[in-house]
């Protein structure tokens, strides 16, 4: 996937969105480093924010870093220290260019060996987080490609998302309706990667995912034996892998970029 698909409104968008996740993020770590200020200095300091980097690197970042560190990472919902904001873009820019690709890919693509339409089975698409999960389901339902498909096999609809960051409730009503064939694929995170088992499903997508197991898993969701009563046969999985990578300044360099990301994701 090359990046030159993402245009500069997208990129803005997630720029804006980066930057107010970071402020909050920088508030965080003020306020812990206030607190640990206080509790040191034996109560409540009248200390002005912009003041409070100073008093910390000069008198307690040697002794207390690691006591900021574990308050960051135990009440954090990332589980890290503060994120660098450059790559914090380039993951989302990375993903925007992915979900972009993928959906041509689905609409237009087709398998290498039966060649049949990739939307002939049922598909599913494991991404990166919860956010991609819906944003990605979105754009399925939008393309007007996959809702003529969708709409001549007689689906309620493109695509449903299932992630851990719904209700038990509403996870299980659209497990079951994708299963008993109302969507035409499945987008979700680790929700489904393990113990998932719909046979029909035989056109799988994955998301950067370097992990061997996981990578084990994801094969293991479509590798399920099924027999095709329409084609007469039994299906055998389709799976895209996918690498990202920015263009570089130079050819060169776009090779180098290249190879780093194909090593990334199957070392």
């Amino acid at each position: 996937i090359h990046l030159g698909e993402v245009t500069t409104g997208e990129i803005g968008a997630l720029k804006k969105e980066i930057e107010e996740q970071l402020k909050k993020r920088e508030k965080e770590i003020r306020d812990q480093k206030r607190a640990i200020i206080e509790k040191e200095r034996g109560g409540k300091q009248d200390i002005k924010d912009e003041d409070i980097d100073a008093i910390w690197n000069a008198e307690f970042q040697h002794r207390l870093g690691d006591e900021l560190s574990g308050r960051l990472n135990s009440g954090s919902s990332s589980g890290r220290g503060a994120p660098d904001a450059e790559s914090i873009l380039a993951f989302e820019i990375r993903k925007a260019a992915w979900n972009i690709e993928v959906v041509n890919i689905f609409a237009e693509g087709s398998d290498e060996i039966t060649g049949d339409p990739l939307t002939d089975n049922q598909a599913g698409f494991f991404v990166a987080d919860t956010r991609q999960a819906d944003t990605l389901a979105d754009m399925l339902n939008e393309d007007p490609r996959l809702k003529r498909v969708a709409a001549s096999k007689g689906y309620k609809g493109v695509a449903v998302s299932i992630h851990s960051n719904m209700p038990s409730a509403l996870q299980k009503k659209r497990m079951e309706e994708y299963k008993r064939g109302q969507w035409m694929a499945i987008v979700g995170d680790e929700k489904f990667k393990e113990g998932f088992d719909h046979p029909p499903m035989k056109t799988v997508f994955d998301w950067e995912h370097v992990s061997v197991v996981d990578k084990a898993q994801i094969l293991g969701r479509g590798a399920r034996k099924w027999w095709n009563e329409k084609k007469g046969r039994w299906e055998g999985l389709t799976f895209i892998d996918t690498y990202v990578y920015f263009e570089g300044e130079t050819p060169e360099q776009t090779e180098t970029l290249k190879s780093q990301a194909q090593n990334r994701v199957t070392k």
